[in-house]
Formats: C-alpha cells, structure tokens, sequence
C-alpha cells in the first residue's frame, strides 16, 4: 500500500491511545484525520500513572518533557497490611533517566498531546460520531455524523480507538471476548492538607480482600481507588479528606479482541483490551499500541501489527489478574508474608531491582533502542 497522502487514514478516539498514534503519525509527516464523539476534550482524570516504558516511547515526540513539567514523580510505594508499614518498594532502582512513575491526570496527559498534535498540524474533530465502518480491497468506507447530515467517506486506513464498546470493532465483526468481573471498583478524588504520603504511591491492604490504593495527582490532590463500591468509605482510617471532587463506581472487563486487525482496520487501546486496574497498565498499553501501529504504518508493515501486540496484551492481562488476584482474595498468611517476608526478599537489591522492574513495565534499554531505531529507520523509508 502507498503511504503519504493526509487524507488517507482515520482515526476514531480522541483518548490517550488515539491522540498519541496522531502524533506519532504527524511527527512522521502523515496527518491523519481524528473524530471523537464527545462534544469536547474531556476533563476527567481517569488514568493516572505513566510508566517509565511510555516515557521512552514518547520522548521523541516532545511529549515526555511536557509531561514530566506538569506530573509528580513518585519514587517509591509504601504498602501497608491493614493499617499499618508493612514493607516499601524503591521505585527509583528503575534505569534512569525515567527511574519513577510519573502520576499526572488523564486529562492533563490527553492536553499535552492535543497541544502536539496541533503543533505538527493536525486537529481533532469533536461531535463527530461514527456511524458503520465497511471495507472492500481497495478502501475502507466509513459514515461519520458531524454536526448535520450524515456523510461517507473513504480511507486507505482506519485505527478504532473508541474504547470498550468499540463501533469501529463491532461494525467489523472482531468479538470481545472474555468476562465482566461482578464485583464493582470505585474511585474517590480529592484534597487533603495532612495526607502524610505526598509523592508516594500507598497500597492498603484489609481483610476479607479489601484493597485500596491512594496516588498523588497534584500538590495536596489525591486519586484513591477501592476494590468496593462507594470508595469513599473503604479509604484509611488515618485520612482526613478536606475536598472530594470526584467520585465513582466502575466495573472491570477482562477482555480481549479476537484479533487486533482485520483487512485495514486496526485497533488499539481498550478497544482491543480491557483488564484490571492493578499495576495501572491500561492507559500505557494503550499507548505502546499506538506507538506502535505509527511506526508500522509509516514502513508500510501493517500486516504484522496485530501479532506484535498480541504478546504484550496476553502477559498484561495475565499478570494484573495474578495481582488482583493477590490483592483481593484472603489467603492465609498474606499479612505475616507482608510484614516478615517480603522485607527479607526485598533486602536483595537484585531481586529488589527485579521486582519494580516487573512492576513499572521496564524494557531492556537495548531492546528499546532498537525500537527507537527501527522508528527512525521505517520514518525515513516511507519518503
């Protein structure tokens, strides 16, 4: 397929997976068209944490510097069983330059890329609801409601990144397959003037498997999430909320694509993977899709996409469910293992080391210059 016209590729999601392969699309000289159905940018915070993985994977874009000026690095995590220290993790053994987890809100995140994208010369269209998505061998055909009638246009190309109820994915035949967890998850946003743990990420663990955790997203602002509805009641006794600015109930799909591709229609992010909050992948795997559907259309290899993420998706889910699993359920002895012997592994730096390796989805640095590589060479090769 030639690659190089503006028009020739669609993506449908402004969130953080369809904004970042915009601008790694435009970074590359390929200006695709964007269509979200919301009115406006959203003003939520959804996600919070970015990984050092996603910071590499954005740097070349510009995008990590600006991230890094507004986020809080967070550098080590404290958990506690119940109420009480149990044992730390030391976030800063990851390699630098990127040795925290960067807490930042998904709004700010998604700003930050909206504000590149439009420096490289693209837009986001807003209020633009697609309808059905067909395809032939020579084009995808889409039908797009944009403030009036309903139109039809034609693209070499389409990237659904419209989240867990796809219309790109469905209006395709691709199932979703997997379940829906019963139990529901809340979130509570808010401000406290005394919280002690100010840039620290702080994992509670009760019993009968309950779970929360509380993460900075600004100065005296907090994101904290329970594995209960009504989060606002199931959060450390020691906490003094000043301001609640945001709560909610959610539910967890752990679900999966049958395939992440079909003819030229492509998918990323939730719409090809959903899975637990647990270690804060969902937005990062998003992005890492993203990352790596540009680079691939840019060297015309789009045929491998879908394998390339097939194995990545498969382990995140795999080892968030072994972590909700841990977190949640009570199995004997978790609280002795947490305060006696978990300490005694993590006096091994190695081991320490290889732990927030795993937690903080750290690459091999060789592996990633090579991806950075293979970026910069399949750039130049589409010219």
């Amino acid at each position: 397929m030639n690659r190089g016209s503006e028009s020739e590729i669609l993506i449908v999601g402004a969130g953080p997976t369809g904004l970042t392969a915009a601008v790694e699309l435009a970074r590359r000289g390929i200006i695709p068209r964007v269509i979200d159905k919301k009115d406006k940018a959203s003003t939520l915070s959804r996600a919070v944490g970015i990984n050092p993985k996603t910071l590499h994977l954005l740097a070349e874009s510009g995008v990590t510097e600006k991230l890094i000026e507004k986020g809080i690095k967070v550098r080590r995590g404290l958990f506690h069983a119940k109420d009480k220290f149990a044992f730390e993790l030391d976030l800063a053994l990851s390699p630098k330059p990127y040795d925290f987890l960067l807490a930042l809100p998904q709004d700010q995140t998604e700003q930050i890329l909206i504000s590149r994208f439009g420096e490289l010369g693209g837009t986001v269209e807003y209020d633009s609801r697609l309808e059905s998505v067909s395809q032939t061998s020579e084009s995808v055909s889409v039908s797009i409601t944009s403030r009036g009638p309903t139109r039809d246009s034609q693209f070499q190309c389409v990237y659904g990144a419209d989240g867990i109820r796809s219309t790109v994915r469905d209006s395709v035949g691709i199932g979703y397959e997997g379940i829906e967890v019963e139990d529901k998850w809340s979130i509570v946003d808010f401000d406290s003037k005394t919280w002690p743990y100010r840039n620290e990420l702080s994992l509670f663990l009760y019993g009968g498997g309950r779970v929360c955790l509380i993460v900075p997203i600004a100065d005296g602002r907090y994101r904290g999430v329970a594995d209960r509805p009504n989060g606002i009641d199931h959060m450390p006794s020691g906490l003094k909320i000043d301001n609640v600015r945001r709560t909610g109930d959610f539910s967890i799909w752990i679900k999966k694509a049958a395939t992440m591709s079909k003819g030229e229609v492509f998918l990323g992010g939730d719409a090809a993977h959903s899975h637990s909050p647990v270690g804060g992948r969902g937005m990062n795997l998003g992005i890492a899709d993203a990352c790596e559907f540009a680079k691939r259309f840019a060297a015309d290899e789009l045929e491998g996409y879908a394998n390339s993420r097939s194995d990545e998706v498969s382990a995140t889910i795999r080892l968030t469910e072994r972590g909700r699993f841990m977190a949640t359920r009570s199995i004997p002895g978790k609280f002795a293992i947490m305060k006696y012997v978990l300490p005694l592994f993590l006096g091994n730096k190695r081991l320490h080391q290889r732990i927030v390796r795993t937690a903080l989805d750290v690459s091999n640095p060789a592996k990633q210059s090579v991806s950075g590589q293979f970026a910069s060479d399949s750039s130049s090769k589409s010219r």
